[in-house]
């Protein structure tokens, strides 16, 4: 960051006369009738007169947010303390939660959506309204038809949200996953697979055409051997292997254990597996020339990232689309992205466009102009997130209706290191700024 910017608006850091370091919600409106307080991140600690240190505050976990349209809970049935400690809140009320909604970003993994039949299109247009400050995963719960989970992905509110009013926590968050995973299995199916098959050392042959194949390599090693066999192929490092949530895992044998562990164990709450299972079909496109650049180099002078990438399901810009190029062929280069564009974006679940690459091969450089080239290339009826990403900080044209990250976050899990796993919830944990 350019030092005359260090104190500029998007960069200044909030700090009032006891030392605090403010999160830089300004938004709120402190007031003696307001007792919320925005939390701090950094404290100074003076009072010891044999030296000087800083306190951090880490943020508690995001794991659901319940929009309860309905109010089949109520404030006094629940200890949201102890929901809020274990990553859970829940907001009631029609008018409160647009009022909120409005407001703020939520960071949570899933978001539970509690409507009823009569009133789901109204509340349907109200979480599409607000999508860009909302998790990507969501659970629609019919409050007035108890029973199975339907073709809708609506599910048992009663049953579910008692564990809520009980803090019976950790069996809610293990419903609530076992409730997602039905709904990725019904995207799965879409795709043409009955089951994925994680395999180690040792492949199992399976006669079922219908089974999504994936395995961690060690270093890219037996690439070519395994790369037809399976759709999924994982460059396997130990930072890969790290970023896993299934405990302290450095090595593929690690990662197999662990996994079983969990996948024979009923009890267990199966969101590790889900979320492993999600990165590894989940479809991301990047249009970036630093990660293009990138993906043109060879992992230990073999494969190219470029290759390794798309077993990952990484897809970048062919390397005859040179997002490097010099101005004469900016026209001609333009034509060919937007062609891809259109191709690969009926696949992906995810495109990220650096938002120096729409300023310079599309000439859009407001704000209202980069959002219309954006509605314009990737059209509403298709599920696919946009999301810009830049290195600039806050940029002053960015538009109010897009989801964003920082490039320095995209390329620490693509070309500094490569996790696809990481990068798969960083994108689906992007919002609007």
């Amino acid at each position: 960051i350019p030092i005359e910017d260090i104190d500029d608006l998007d960069y200044k850091l909030n700090i009032d006369n006891k030392g605090n370091w403010l999160t830089g919600e300004n938004d709120f409106n402190i007031s003696k009738k307001d007792k919320r307080k925005v939390p701090h991140l950094l404290k100074c600690n003076c009072k010891d007169k044999r030296g000087f240190g800083y306190s951090f505050f880490l943020v508690k976990p995001k794991e659901v947010l319940i929009l309860d349209f309905e109010e089949i809970v109520t404030d006094t049935s629940l200890n949201k303390t102890a929901l809020l400690n274990a990553g859970i809140q829940v907001i009631t009320q029609e008018e409160k939660i647009k009022k909120k909604l409005s407001k703020y970003n939520y960071n949570h993994k899933i978001l539970v959506v509690v409507s009823s039949i009569e009133h789901r299109i109204l509340h349907e247009k109200i979480i599409a309204s607000h999508s860009l400050a909302l998790p990507n995963r969501i659970i629609w719960m019919n409050s007035t038809e108890f029973g199975k989970q339907n073709e809708k992905n609506e599910v048992n509110s009663k049953s579910l949200l008692s564990h809520l009013i009980s803090a019976s926590i950790d069996n809610f968050l293990k419903d609530v996953w076992d409730l997602w995973n039905i709904y990725f299995w019904r995207k799965m199916k879409l795709l043409g697979y009955e089951e994925m098959s994680f395999e180690g050392y040792k492949a199992r042959k399976n006669k079922s055409q219908n089974v999504y194949k994936w395995r961690f390599l060690n270093h890219a090693k037996e690439y070519e051997k395994y790369k037809k066999a399976y759709t999924y192929c994982d460059i396997g490092t130990s930072f890969s292997f790290s970023k896993i949530p299934l405990g302290n895992i450095t090595t593929i044998s690690e990662l197999i254990d662990a996994y079983e562990k969990v996948r024979v164990n009923v009890d267990a709450n199966k969101m590790p597996l889900i979320l492993l299972h999600e990165s590894v079909v989940t479809k991301i496109g990047i249009v970036d020339e630093r990660v293009q650049s990138f993906g043109k180099g060879k992992y230990r002078e073999k494969i190219t990232y470029n290759e390794l990438f798309n077993k990952m399901n990484i897809c970048l810009p062919k390397k005859d689309i040179d997002l490097n190029c010099p101005n004469d062929k900016i026209e001609e280069v333009a034509s060919d992205l937007l062609r891809w564009i259109n191709v690969v974006s009926k696949k992906l679940d995810f495109l990220l466009i650096h938002l120096g690459i729409i300023e310079k091969f599309f000439g859009k450089e407001d704000d209202t102009s980069i959002k219309d080239f954006i509605d314009e290339i990737i059209p509403d009826d298709k599920d696919l997130k946009v999301i810009l990403i830049s290195g600039r900080g806050k940029p002053h044209n960015l538009p109010k209706k897009i989801r964003f990250l920082n490039f320095s976050q995209v390329a620490y899990y693509t070309c500094d290191n490569q996790s696809k796993y990481m990068l798969t919830d960083l994108c689906f944990s992007a919002r609007k700024l």
